[in-house]
């Protein structure tokens, strides 16, 4: 009994609970993200990920660094 109510509402649960940060981020209609390359879904992910990190400061860098 306990596996498959982990396998049909525990596992979907947990799945959409993973997922649910990151389908709000960034905002790119809004967000001071929105006129950067990390929004244009054309790109390819290594491009859109080099823009974020070259729109991020040396001290943000290095507290992303040290977590």
């Amino acid at each position: 009994m306990r596996a498959s109510w982990i396998s049909g509402c525990g596992l979907l649960a947990i799945a959409q609970a993973l997922d649910l940060p990151f389908q709000t981020y960034p905002d790119c209609q809004h967000g001071p993200l929105a006129q950067n390359k990390v929004c244009d879904s054309t790109l390819s992910p290594a491009d859109r990920a080099a823009a974020l990190v070259a729109a991020l400061t040396n001290e943000e860098k290095l507290q992303n660094l040290v977590r």
